[in-house]
């Protein structure tokens, strides 16, 4: 495994968690409505 793929990986994970996670974020990224 190389350090650039874990690093995405970690990244990915934040990224998967958030949009798990319950929209507390008055702006978010992803707009309303995106699966």
């Amino acid at each position: 495994m190389r350090p650039k793929s874990l690093n995405t990986n970690k990244q990915f994970l934040h990224r998967a968690l958030a949009a798990t996670l319950p929209d507390r974020k008055p702006k978010l990224k992803k707009p309303p409505g995106s699966p």
